[in-house]
């Protein structure tokens, strides 16, 4: 389990970008943190998995304050996938995936962990890109690279900073039932931030929505994804009905 407890964060003291967010992520739970530009999803992301530190309140993994833990130690047991992972060196996906599989450690790979790394790149469907150049891809097809590295890891947390960004469609639908089906069956919690309110209310086992750097709603995506919410956190009209056995939201012409 993974826990936010009071967590507080700023870069400037009078003003605040997270203030109080106190929240638990059960192993095999899907959560989808949603809000606003500026609201501070990508800054509690990187609290969570030890990036940043918070100015107040701490983050927990079973009970362990992550922000004493070293590299080596969160890096074998978080799996983190920023918004767009950069490669000016021209570095193949192989070797990218693979350098998820030694994270922190700097050892040498044995044929357990290249046919582990060739498992989920099987998985995740990507066998055409990984001699490919990851400065010669998509940002969609970069993407799919770094959340195999990720995965690589066999992390016990994946959280990820708006995964489906630049994917298509399709891929946006593929992508977020391969990461749906990881934390049900491996039984892992998976956090990301999403700017896609259906796909989040499609996917998520629950949703927490940030206002004003505090989280103003947080729930199953019925109890968060409503006319009420939405126009409240976006500021913006809405119509939004149960369907398909979930929510879906429609704009309404302003």
């Amino acid at each position: 389990m993974i826990e936010a407890n009071n967590i507080c964060f700023w870069y400037k003291k009078n003003l605040p970008v997270l203030s109080n967010i106190s929240f638990k992520v059960k192993n095999g739970e899907n959560v989808f943190i949603l809000g606003p530009n500026g609201t501070g999803k990508t800054t509690l992301l990187k609290c969570l998995c030890g990036i940043m530190r918070p100015k107040d309140g701490e983050a927990y993994l079973d009970g362990k304050n992550i922000g004493n833990m070293s590299a080596v130690q969160r890096a074998k047991r978080i799996g983190y996938v920023p918004q767009m992972g950069n490669d000016v060196f021209g570095t193949e996906a192989i070797d990218i995936i693979m350098m998820g599989r030694s994270a922190g450690t700097g050892r040498r790979l044995t044929e357990n962990d290249k046919e582990a790394v060739f498992r989920i790149i099987e998985k995740m469907e990507i066998e055409k890109l990984i001699y490919k150049k990851i400065n010669e891809m998509s940002g969609g097809e970069r993407q799919k690279v770094f959340i195999a590295r990720a995965l690589a890891q066999e992390p016990d947390v994946m959280i990820l900073d708006e995964p489906t960004a630049a994917l298509d469609i399709k891929n946006q639908f593929e992508t977020m039932k391969f990461l749906t089906s990881l934390a049900h069956k491996r039984n892992i919690a998976v956090i990301m931030s999403a700017h896609d309110l259906n796909i989040a209310a499609l996917f998520a086992d629950k949703i927490i929505m940030l206002k004003g750097s505090r989280i103003y709603k947080y729930g199953s995506p019925k109890e968060t994804i409503t006319n009420e919410n939405i126009k409240s956190v976006y500021g913006i009209e809405v119509y939004t009905e149960e369907k398909f056995g979930g929510v879906q939201i429609m704009l309404k012409k302003q």
